[in-house]
């Protein structure tokens, strides 16, 4: 729980300005699951608005990621999922988001998902 709460954040303060994915992409570069998964989620936190690039590279990322989902704790993709909400009209993005929706039977995930379909920020 506190690397968790340290990883999003750190996200938070480190970054430069409101749409900075650096943070972000450091601990995606190294971290394990609970790192991964909060970095993610502050991205949704915060409505982040990445690059087109930078998008891409953080799904190539989580796409990439094992264990996607741990036993008794959560889905790596549903802060991913509800930051994309923001991310729409990239193929790369309406692609992650079906895959997600297709590949799980999460709850959160299939509910935050549906809801970025529709734009919409769980």
């Amino acid at each position: 729980m506190i690397t968790a709460s340290a990883s999003t954040a750190y996200c938070r303060i480190v970054k430069n300005n409101k749409n900075d994915v650096k943070p972000v992409l450091h601990l995606l570069s190294f971290g394990n699951f609970a790192v991964v998964n909060s970095a993610l989620k502050s991205l949704a936190i915060d409505k982040v608005i990445p690059n087109d690039k930078e998008k891409i590279e953080i799904i190539n990322v989580i796409n990439s990621f094992t264990p996607k989902k741990e036993v008794g704790y959560a889905d790596v993709r549903v802060g991913l999922a509800v930051a994309c909400a923001g991310w729409l009209g990239l193929p790369k993005v309406d692609e992650f988001l079906s895959k997600s929706l297709e590949e799980s039977d999460y709850q959160p995930l299939t509910k935050a998902t549906e809801m970025a379909i529709k734009g919409k920020i769980l």
